[in-house]
């Protein structure tokens, strides 16, 4: 019995790391990328972003070329070979620069190979042509025997948020949900835009639900239309909970002005607030 329960303790040890390995998978071999300058843009503005590519210690990654997709109402699909030299048409798309890259070697036939390192490259769009609304940005990695894909980063293109009176708007009801946790009662919304471009706007957005409490106070960051009814707004500002801690926060307000209601994205979520009152937007 004695000899049996050591073995019993090491078995059991085993399969503990052995779980723990099945569980937390696999370390990434590459890390793919999109960091927009900024992801509000007025039409006619240059769009620029980065694409970065990280290659871990010992892993080489054989490049025959990168396909740049944006999805949204003008999508876009560029592809370009490891050192930025387009291959393909690339509507809208001014410049791609590498911006730096490990060591590299010409690839097995057709590509590159990099060791160890960050291969980052920098976009620039040209959005004169581009249609109002939402767009996702990512990008492809092609090699002789796979492909990687880049999380999808979110972007914004509308026409200028221009006022002719200060902005005031008001809303309430909906759903919040913050850190796993849903508030559905007390929900308030507000907010203001000055008619004069040198202070920005300012709203709060405090929820409930039953002992539960939190309030979001912002500042207006920057704002575009994506048609007659739909305005974007860019926030950031601090979240205080229960304990009254302050959070730093990023979200994003959705208004459409047809159905009355607004929606926000981002750090913090809320689904069809519904808009009481508005002025001025």
């Amino acid at each position: 019995m004695k000899k049996i329960f050591p073995k019993l303790i090491a078995g059991f040890i085993s399969i503990v790391i052995i779980s723990l390995l099945i569980f937390l998978g696999p370390a990434q071999a590459f890390i793919l990328k999109v960091s927009v300058s900024d992801n509000f843009n007025v039409i006619g503005e240059p769009i620029t972003f980065t694409l970065s590519t990280e290659i871990q210690e010992s892993e080489i990654l054989n490049i025959e070329f990168i396909n740049l997709t944006l999805q949204g109402a003008t999508p876009v699909s560029c592809s370009f070979l490891a050192n930025g030299t387009k291959i393909s048409p690339c509507p809208n798309v001014i410049s791609i620069d590498k911006l730096s890259a490990p060591n590299t070697t010409f690839g097995y036939g057709y590509g590159y190979t990099f060791n160890q390192g960050i291969l980052k490259y920098l976009v620039v769009l040209n959005s004169s042509n581009f249609l109002p609304g939402e767009y996702n940005v990512y990008y492809t990695i092609i090699t002789a025997s796979s492909s990687l894909e880049s999380p999808a980063e979110k972007i914004f293109i509308g026409n200028n948020f221009t006022l002719t009176e200060s902005c005031s708007v008001r809303a309430d009801s909906g759903s919040i949900s913050f850190l796993n946790n849903t508030f559905d009662e007390k929900n308030k919304l507000n907010f203001n835009l000055p008619l004069k471009e040198a202070k920005k706007g300012e709203g709060s957005l405090t929820a409930q639900d039953k002992r539960s409490r939190i309030s979001y106070t912002f500042i207006m960051e920057k704002a575009v239309k994506l048609s007659k009814d739909k305005i974007v707004f860019k926030t950031s500002g601090l979240l205080r909970d229960d304990l009254k801690n302050p959070i730093p926060v990023k979200a994003i307000l959705t208004m459409d002005k047809k159905i009355n209601k607004i929606d926000i994205s981002g750090d913090i979520e809320a689904e069809s607030m519904y808009v009481t009152f508005t002025k001025g937007c």
